[in-house]
């Protein structure tokens, strides 16, 4: 994860070893263009691990720090309840009621003060994924990735 204090303009230059990978924005265009520091970090689209990059605005190094506060905690959420599952601690029912009951919640308190745009991809899946087996409602309707480089720009 790198932080900088404004949008890079060429991020060749500024992370030459990523520069065979798509780059994606969270936030919305507002958010984007009044921003006064930037979090870029190795992401995965879904198909393989640290295929992209993202790239996610702030206006200062406090939001920073509470936005990535919040998001450890969902993520934590997620791997720690897993984890329990998988290693047989707690039943698939009681995973599934921690999911639907605590995490979720949380998240949606999350998206209700951050706004969906900056929800993380993986995040964003894993809300899809209680919404569709767990909780059997309507998934989200995500906005749309932001890109802001495609592979064919690059070379």
């Amino acid at each position: 994860m790198q932080l900088v204090d404004r949008k890079p303009t060429n991020l060749n230059t500024a992370m030459p070893s990523h520069s065979n990978l798509q780059i994606f924005q969270l936030g919305t265009k507002e958010r984007n263009e009044s921003s006064a520091i930037w979090v870029i970090q190795n992401v995965s689209t879904g198909t393989e691990m640290n295929d992209a990059i993202l790239m996610t605005p702030f206006t200062s190094v406090k939001e920073w720090r509470a936005y990535q506060a919040k998001v450890t905690e969902i993520k934590s959420g997620i791997s720690d309840a897993r984890n329990l599952m998988n290693a047989g601690i707690i039943t698939d029912k009681a995973y599934k009621s921690r999911m639907s009951c605590y995490w979720y919640p949380k998240t949606k308190q999350f998206m209700n003060e951050w706004g969906t745009e900056m929800v993380p991809f993986d995040v964003r899946w894993t809300v899809n994924d209680v919404e569709d087996t767990i909780l059997e409602m309507k998934q989200t309707q995500w906005p749309s990735h932001v890109l802001y480089r495609e592979k064919s720009d690059m070379k």
